[in-house]
C-alpha cells in the first residue's frame, strides 16, 4: 500500500464518533410511538431496522455534516447574542468574567480585612465576622462552580472525560437531525421491509387522524427535508415553497408555526403566517404584515411575563416558606434557651450570661478547659450545656439562611427596579401596541380659542382661532420601511435575550391571486420587506400560475430570481410515501387499495386525502366490498364531478364551431359507467377542434384514464400482477392531466399498449 493509501488515524476517529452519534440517535428514535407502532405491524425487529439505518453510508455522511458544522460552531458568536459551543451552551460571556472576578476580589477582601481586625473584635463579633465569613466563601463557591463549563469552554479546553453531552454534539441541531433524517430513515427502511398485505377485499375499517396531520403522522418527504436544511442555512431572506396546490406547502408551513423541526433545547422561532389576498393593494397587505407582527411580539411579550409572574409566584411561595420555617425555627431557639434557665432555676439573662462565660472560657482555654466547662458541675448543668452547644450550631445555621434570604431579597429588588426601569422586552411591547394604533386609526389633534374685546368707543374686537391636525398617510416605501425598522427592531431584541431565534413570516395562499401577472406583480410588490436581519420570510406559490405565466412569454424568471433566495418545489408523493401516509391512518388496508388511491391522486396528498375518504365510504356502505365495487364506485364519482367541472369551462368559453358537439360530449360523460362506454366517448372527445383543442385534450385523456383504472384495478389483481404492472405511470399521468395534457395521453397509450390494452 502507498503512503497516500493509508487510512488516516484522525479521519477514522472522527467516523467512530459520527457511528456512535448516529446509534446514540438510534437507540432514542426506535423508542418512539410511530416507530415501535410500525414496528409491531411487521416482522422486523429493533436491532434489525437500527443496524441498517447505522450501516447506510449516506446517513453517516449526513449526521458527519451536522457534526462537522457544530464543531466549527463553537468558537462563534450569535448575530445578537452571546457565543456558543458546540452543545449549544453559552459561552462565558465578559459581564460574567467581571461577576466572578468581583466574587474572588470580594471574599480575598473579607478574609484579609478579618485578620487585620481579628485580634481586636470581641467573642460576639467573632461568631458574626465567621459567620459572614462563611456565608461569602459559599456564595463565591456557589457562582464559581455553576460556570465551571463555560469557564473551560472560554479557555479553549474540551469538556472532562466522562461528562455527557446530551446533545451528542449536535448542539442545537439535536432534535431536527433525529426528527428530520433519523425517523424518517427508520420509516423507510421498515415500509420497505413490511410484510404487504395483498387482497382484493377491503376489510379494514379502523381509521386514525383522517382529517389530523399531528406530529407522529406527517410524512417527512425530501422536499421536506430539503426545506429543513435551507432554514437552517438561511437565518433572514427570502424562501419560496412551490408546488401544485395541494403538494402540502401549507402543512408544510404549520409544522414551522408548530416547531416541529425546532430544537426543544433551543429557542423557539417567532412564527406569523399571513394568507395572501385574492384582491390586494400592495400597502394594505404590508400594513396587514405590520399588523400580524405586533400581535405576535405583544402575545410573546405577555406569555414572558406570565411565565415570569408564575415563577415569580413559585420564589414568593418558596420565600414564605422559607420565612415560616425560620419563624419557627427561632421559636424553637427561644423554647431552648427559656427551658435551659428554668432547668437550671435562672433567669433568662442570667442563663444567657452563664453560656457566654463558659464559651469564653473554651475559646480562650480550648482543649483543656473543655473537661472542666461541660463537666466541672452538676450533671444537669453539664447536659443543658450540651444541648446548647447543639443549639447554638443551629443557630448559626439559620443565620446563615436568614442571610442567604436577605441577599435573595435584595438581588429581587434590584432586578425588579432594573426591570422596570430599562427592560427592553416592556419598551418593545409599547411600542408593538402604539405601532398598532398607528396603523388602525389617524391621529387628529384638535383645539380651540376664541374671545373678545371690548373698547371704550364701545366696539368689539374678536379673534377665533382653531387649529386641526392629521397624520397624512404613510406612503407604500414607508409602509415597507417602517415595518422593516420595528421588524429588525424586534428580533436583535427577542434573540439578544434568548427568546427566540428568529422571526418567520410565512405568507401562503399566494395561488389564490388567479391571474398570473398579479401574482407577478404581489411578488415585486412586497419584495421590499425581504431581506430584513433576523428574519426569514417564507412565500408559498403555485407552479400552475407560473407555468401559465412563463407560458405566455413573460419575463418571470429574473424577477424571482431577485426576489428569492431559494427555491424548494414541494413534490406528489412517491407511492412509498403514500403508502406511508395511508398506513398511518388506515391500518392493514390491502396494497392493490392503496395503489389504487395512489393512482386516482396522483400522489397529490390533498387528494390522497379524498380518495381514502371516498374508498371508506363505500366500505361503510358494502361489507367487505370487493376490488371492483370500490373501484367503480370511485371512478363513477370522479367522472361526474370532473364532468361538471368541464363542461362549466366550456360554458365559459366563447361560442364557437364545435362548442354544441362538446356540450354534448361533456353532457353525455355524466351516465357512462363501463370503460368502453369511457373509451368510445373519449374518442369521440378527441376529434380535431381548433376552437377547443386543450379542453378536448384534458377531458378525453381523463376519461381514458378512468377507462384505464376500470380495467385495470380488478378482482384478478393479486399480488403477481400487480408487481408485473407499472402503476406508477397511471400516477404520472394524472399528475400531468392537468398541466400537458398531451404529454398524459401519450404517456397513457404507451402504458395500455404496454398491458395489452385497446389504444382507444
Amino acid at each position: 500500500m502507498r503512503p497516500e493509501d493509508e487510512p488516516d488515524p484522525v479521519n477514522l476517529d472522527e467516523w467512530a464518533v459520527t457511528r456512535e452519534t448516529l446509534s446514540a440517535l438510534l437507540y432514542e428514535a426506535l423508542r418512539q410511538p410511530e416507530i415501535e407502532a410500525a414496528l409491531a405491524e411487521s416482522d422486523i425487529t429493533d436491532l434489525e431496522a437500527g443496524q441498517a439505518v447505522l450501516d447506510d453510508q449516506t446517513v453517516l455522511a449526513r449526521v458527519r455534516m451536522e457534526l462537522d458544522e457544530a464543531r466549527r460552531g463553537r468558537h462563534e458568536t450569535n448575530t445578537f447574542g452571546a457565543g456558543k459551543d458546540s452543545t449549544g451552551r453559552s459561552r462565558l460571556s465578559l459581564r460574567e468574567i467581571r461577576q466572578l472576578l468581583v466574587v474572588f476580589l470580594l471574599g480575598v477582601g473579607y478574609l484579609s480585612l478579618m485578620r487585620a481586625t481579628w485580634a481586636d473584635l470581641a467573642f460576639v463579633d467573632h461568631v458574626l465576622v465567621v459567620i459572614g465569613f462563611v456565608a461569602t466563601i459559599a456564595i463565591s463557591a456557589r457562582m464559581a462552580i455553576a460556570r465551571v463549563p463555560e469557564i473551560l469552554t472560554y479557555f479553549g479546553f474540551d469538556e472532562p472525560e466522562g461528562v455527557a453531552d446530551d446533545t451528542l454534539g449536535l448542539g442545537e441541531r439535536r432534535n431536527v437531525v433525529l426528527v428530520t433524517l433519523v425517523v424518517p430513515e427508520l420509516m423507510r427502511y421498515i415500509e420497505r421491509r413490511r410484510t404487504r398485505e395483498y387482497s382484493t377485499t377491503l376489510r379494514s375499517r379502523q381509521v386514525t387522524n383522517l382529517y389530523i396531520d399531528d406530529e407522529v403522522d406527517v410524512v417527512i418527504t425530501e422536499p421536506a427535508e430539503r426545506l429543513v436544511r435551507a432554514l437552517k442555512r438561511a437565518g433572514s431572506g427570502a424562501i419560496a415553497l412551490a408546488g401544485q396546490r395541494g403538494t402540502g406547502k401549507t402543512t408544510a408551513i404549520q409544522a414551522i408555526l408548530q416547531g416541529r423541526f425546532q430544537s426543544p433545547d433551543g429557542p423557539p422561532s417567532l412564527t406569523v403566517v399571513a394568507a395572501a389576498p385574492a384582491l390586494y393593494e400592495a400597502r394594505d397587505f404590508v400594513l396587514h404584515l405590520h399588523a400580524l407582527l405586533c400581535h405576535a411580539v405583544v402575545g410573546k411579550i405577555d406569555d414572558l411575563v406570565h411565565k415570569r409572574r408564575e415563577e415569580s409566584w413559585d420564589s414568593k411561595a418558596e420565600a414564605w416558606a422559607r420565612t415560616v420555617a425560620i419563624l419557627i425555627s427561632m421559636g424553637m431557639i427561644a423554647a431552648a434557651v427559656f427551658g435551659g434557665s428554668q432547668l437550671l432555676g435562672m433567669t433568662v439573662p442570667a442563663f444567657l450570661e452563664e453560656l457566654r462565660r463558659s464559651a469564653v472560657a473554651v475559646w480562650n482555654g480550648f482543649p483543656e478547659a473543655v473537661p472542666g466547662v461541660f463537666f466541672g458541675g452538676s450533671i444537669l448543668r453539664g447536659i443543658v450545656l450540651v444541648a446548647s452547644v447543639l443549639v447554638a450550631a443551629y443557630t448559626v445555621r439559620l443565620a446563615f439562611s436568614i442571610l442567604v434570604g436577605v441577599l435573595e431579597a435584595l438581588r429581587w429588588v434590584w432586578r425588579r427596579i432594573s426591570r422596570r426601569s430599562r427592560d427592553p422586552l416592556r419598551a418593545l411591547k409599547t411600542e408593538a401596541k402604539d405601532q398598532l394604533q398607528r396603523i388602525r386609526f389617524l391621529q387628529t389633534f384638535t383645539s380651540g380659542w376664541s374671545g373678545k374685546i371690548s373698547t371704550p368707543l364701545k366696539g368689539e374686537a374678536g379673534r377665533t382661532w382653531q387649529a386641526q391636525r392629521a397624520e397624512q398617510q404613510l406612503t407604500h416605501p414607508e409602509v415597507v420601511e417602517k415595518f422593516r425598522q420595528f421588524a429588525q427592531r424586534s428580533a436583535q431584541v427577542f434573540i439578544r435575550h434568548g427568546v427566540i431565534d428568529r422571526i418567520v413570516i410565512a405568507i401562503d395562499e399566494l395561488d389564490k391571486i388567479g391571474e398570473p401577472e398579479k401574482a407577478h406583480e404581489f411578488v415585486n410588490d412586497i419584495k421590499g420587506v425581504f431581506g430584513v436581519p433576523g428574519c426569514l420570510f417564507l412565500v408559498s406559490v403555485s407552479d400552475d400560475a407560473f407555468t401559465t405565466f412563463e407560458q405566455r412569454g413573460i419575463a418571470v424568471r429574473d424577477a424571482f430570481d431577485s426576489a428569492f433566495a431559494e427555491m424548494i418545489r414541494m413534490e406528489h408523493f412517491t407511492l412509498d410515501e403514500s403508502r406511508h401516509w395511508i398506513g398511518r391512518r388506515l391500518p392493514g388496508a390491502p396494497e392493490q387499495f392503496t395503489v389504487l388511491c395512489h393512482c386516482m391522486s396522483g400522489g397529490l396528498p390533498r387528494d390522497l386525502r379524498r380518495c381514502v375518504v371516498e374508498m371508506l365510504d363505500v366500505s361503510f356502505d358494502l361489507y367487505n366490498p370487493p376490488l371492483s365495487a370500490v373501484v367503480a364506485r370511485m371512478v363513477r364519482h370522479e367522472v361526474v364531478k370532473k364532468a361538471h367541472a368541464f363542461a362549466g369551462t366550456a360554458r365559459a368559453q366563447e361560442v364557437a364551431d364545435g362548442l354544441s358537439d362538446l356540450m354534448a360530449d361533456l353532457l353525455t360523460a355524466r351516465s357512462v359507467t363501463t370503460a368502453g362506454e369511457m373509451i368510445e366517448l373519449a374518442g369521440s372527445l378527441s376529434k380535431t377542434d381548433e376552437s377547443y383543442p386543450r379542453l378536448r385534450a384534458q377531458s378525453s385523456t381523463f376519461l381514458l384514464f378512468c377507462a384505464t383504472v376500470l380495467e385495470v384495478f380488478t378482482d384478478e389483481l393479486d399480488e403477481e400482477a400487480l408487481r408485473d404492472t407499472k402503476v406508477e405511470t397511471l400516477a404520472t399521468v394524472r399528475q400531468q392531466m392537468a398541466v400537458e395534457p398531451q404529454v398524459a395521453r401519450r404517456l397513457l397509450l404507451t402504458f395500455r399498449k404496454e398491458q395489452g390494452l385497446e389504444l382507444g
